[in-house]
């Protein structure tokens, strides 16, 4: 066919035909991982399943002190549902040049830096239930159309006037799961574990794990501003506000992962 066609036109043809050969020797190749290629796909499948940012829950314990205006238990599974997302508080500290003669090294002051305070953002229901809740925690602290400010309230670990709020993420991959025992089962069996029983159980659900899944646990919260909602026309989208929470005490994963910092 070639003798057919131009010069030009027959020699591109050809060296088309040289590189779809190939090309095709390569993908054959691929079937006995006699390539540097066939290596790299492997090295990433095999580097398993990455952590991600969706897997998570958050369980929020109110104050005793609220009363009526504490959910009850069937609602509060609203607050994770309706969470946009969570970022935890950071601490850090500062450094220092400490200086002799002709050099100088780098210290560590003695000093944390960070706020024991993090904010939330949550969709508000058409019934407006969570907003409500979120101000009622508020209000046993400032209730700012009365000029009321109750400092004493935030005083130590009270679980009368204070909460805790505790959020986890899934510690493993998602897999398919039978029985209690922990064992991996065939696909289609049971549920998905971790993700199809409520609210993240990062205690049975990272069970195949070898150390403990991430829990962030804040306690003695107090819940100390709540947005004002925001309408506008021309638009419709979901009310979302931003709450903001400080804590006296607290626990994390980098904490319980790490055994040189429980001994120390």
């Amino acid at each position: 066919m070639s003798d057919l066609l131009p010069p030009q036109t027959s020699t591109k043809v050809k060296k088309l035909g040289s590189t779809l050969s190939g090309i095709g020797s390569l993908l054959g190749s691929l079937g006995t991982g006699s390539t540097p290629l066939r290596t790299q796909v492997q090295a990433l499948l095999s580097a398993g399943g990455d952590a991600q940012t969706n897997l998570f829950d958050i369980a929020i314990d109110y104050p005793v002190a609220m009363g009526a205006n504490r959910p009850a238990a069937y609602q509060i599974a609203d607050d994770t549902v309706r969470l946009g997302g969570f970022t935890p508080p950071a601490f850090t500290v500062d450094t220092y040049a400490n200086k002799y003669l002709t050099t100088s090294a780098m210290l560590i002051k003695p000093q944390i830096n960070g706020e024991r305070k993090f904010s939330l953002e949550f969709r508000v229901d058409a019934f407006y239930r969570l907003y409500q809740r979120f101000t009622a925690w508020r209000n046993l602290y400032v209730v700012p159309e009365t000029g009321m400010v109750d400092h004493t309230r935030v005083t130590g670990d009270d679980g009368a006037n204070m909460g805790v709020i505790r959020v986890s993420a899934l510690g493993n991959p998602v897999y398919q799961y039978g029985g209690t025992d922990g064992t991996k089962r065939t696909r289609y069996q049971d549920d998905s574990q971790g993700v199809t029983d409520g609210v993240i159980n990062s205690l049975t659900a990272s069970s195949l794990t070898s150390s403990a899944p991430p829990i962030w646990t804040f306690f003695a919260v107090a819940c100390v501003e709540v947005e004002p909602l925001e309408f506008k026309t021309g638009e419709a989208d979901p009310q979302r506000v931003k709450v903001t929470f400080i804590f006296q005490d607290y626990r994390t994963p980098e904490y319980d992962w790490d055994p040189h910092a429980k001994a120390t």
